[in-house]
């Protein structure tokens, strides 16, 4: 609908036009009427309206007068209609010199102003879309000259955009960068499908409300996929005022970033440092990378340095080596280096410590033995609560101790390993079984079973053929002993499958084997 004015002294003529005209049908919403030329300039600057229809002569000031002063004090397009019932020459002069649409004498005839509206509507949108192409084309191009100059600085394009967009040189300027997370994940870690235009419209929503007041300029960018920017500029805004409004209208509506994680540069003057503040921006947005929260990541001018995964993984090894040796001062030493390097801020101790969790399930989940401990331990270990270094110091302490005991039994262990070895050097040429040497040591069979193959490399049976394999060959080359002879001293009852494990381990057929070690 397009907004229309209706001015005439005559009372009966207001009626007329108010009750006549279906000016809906038209595309029009009549807004008010006036009297006077006088009373029509207050609702000219209240409606702002696209259509004034006015009669030419009118007390305190007439038609002409008011068209006069809305093209030449307010500088308004308004399409206007003058309504006389003079027809001099001199009139329709002076209403062709401030660009009266039509001039309509009186009497009125209702299909003459039914077609004006309608030409007049079908102006108003050719004038509506030339004036929104004009605009995207001039937003384009605003929105690359900032990029243009946030990514890559540089005199002549800080000169270029302060040139396009007309803003002084003192100016007070800010960036916002905007990206989504998921409706899932506000509190961390998960990027949102949420394409750039519903991004920039949250952002921009979040803006509105945190400063409403229409004293600041905007312009909107595309920063990159998912990405939408905000260049905000005003001189009269105070040194962090910026950032307290911001700061208020997340902590009042915190609803309008909970899909979206939003990053704010320092405020500087003029576009010359825009490109320092857009790098310190991104650092702050790299350092939230590895558990992106929805919500206001301010960036002061002073950025600390974002801690390195290099440094924090290099901390966490360290950690873990003081962990497993029980070393206490070297775990108190340890943590002390973590808190002192990584940042709390932007989910790195979170990080941090999921990490740390994952290496120690890692390392020894498979020791266990179904209770659940370490699993346990791991999920309270990266509860925010823990992030303290008194708090990670007691708890890696916790767990060092239990490491410690439960590498006691692996000892013992590795001590009956090796006395089993010891036993199946003299023995292989018999026929041991697993359960009869798993009896002798007086453990479950099936965990003899898995603690010779973690010690040794090799199952228990295929330890018992490396060493009937390595004997063979040994008699092979030193005795003229027959292959059939030779597997029936190491156990072999079968000379087909003695014949089918040396080849396995050796990669030849007996027969080939000895043949060439007689040459």
């Amino acid at each position: 609908m397009y907004k229309a004015i209706v001015v005439d002294d005559e009372p009966y003529m207001l009626e007329a036009w108010e009750t006549l005209i279906d000016w809906q049908a038209f595309g029009y919403q009549l807004c008010g009427t006036a009297r006077d030329g006088e009373e029509a300039l207050a609702l000219i600057k209240e409606n702002n309206p696209d259509l004034v229809m006015t009669d030419i002569q009118m007390p305190v000031l007439d038609g002409l007068g008011l068209v006069r002063v809305m093209k030449e004090e307010l500088g308004l397009e308004t399409k206007t209609v003058i309504v006389s019932g003079y027809s001099e020459f001199a009139y329709a002069q002076q209403a062709l010199h401030y660009q009266v649409n039509h001039y309509v004498l009186k009497p009125i005839m209702m299909k003459e102003i039914h077609g004006i509206l309608t030409e007049l509507k079908d102006e108003l949108e050719k004038d509506r879309s030339a004036k929104e192409a004009a605009t995207k084309v001039k937003a384009a191009a605003d929105a690359a000259a900032i990029l243009r100059l946030a990514k890559c600085g540089g005199a002549v394009a800080a000169e270029a955009a302060k040139k396009l967009l007309d803003i002084p040189a003192d100016s007070r300027v800010v960036l916002l960068l905007a990206e989504a997370v998921s409706r899932d994940n506000v509190n961390g870690n998960s990027r949102s499908d949420g394409g750039t235009p519903f991004i920039s419209a949250q952002l921009r929503a979040y803006v509105d409300e945190a400063i409403d007041d229409g004293s600041v300029q905007i312009w909107e960018f595309e920063e990159g996929p998912g990405r939408a920017g905000l260049l905000l500029v005003d001189n009269r805004q105070e040194e962090d005022e910026w950032e307290n409004r911001l700061v208020r209208a997340a902590a009042v509506q915190p609803e309008l970033l909970e899909h979206i994680a939003v990053y704010c540069s320092g405020d500087v003057h003029g576009l010359s440092e825009l490109h320092h503040v857009y790098r310190q921006m991104l650092e702050v947005r790299q350092g939230t990378q590895l558990c992106l929260k929805a919500g206001l990541h301010l960036c002061r001018r002073q950025v600390q340095e974002v801690c390195r995964i290099e440094d924090m993984t290099c901390m966490v090894h360290e950690l873990l080596h003081q962990i497993e040796s029980g070393d206490q001062d070297g775990i108190h030493a340890a943590v002390h280096d973590l808190f002192e390097v990584i940042p709390l801020k932007y989910g790195w101790m979170q990080w941090t410590l999921e990490y740390l969790c994952g290496e120690l399930l890692r390392r020894y989940e498979d020791q266990q033995n179904g209770s659940g401990w370490l699993l346990e331990w791991c999920k309270t270990a990266a509860e925010p609560e823990n992030w303290t270094a008194d708090r990670l110091r007691s708890r890696c302490m916790e767990i060092s101790e239990r490491l410690v005991r439960r590498k006691e039994p692996l000892r013992a262990i590795e001590g009956i390993i090796a006395d089993s070895i010891v036993y199946l050097k003299s023995h292989y040429q018999e026929k041991v079984k697993i359960l009869d040497i798993a009896r002798q040591f007086h453990l479950n069979p099936v965990y003899f079973g898995q603690q010779f193959k973690r010690v040794t490399g090799s199952s228990f049976h295929d330890f018992i053929h490396h060493l009937r394999i390595e004997e063979a060959q040994k008699l092979i080359k030193r005795t003229d002993m027959r292959l059939s002879d030779i597997a029936a001293a190491l156990g072999y009852h079968s000379n087909e499958y003695f014949t089918v494990k040396f080849k396995a381990l050796t990669g030849k057929l007996p027969s080939a084997y000895k043949n060439a070690c007689q040459r």
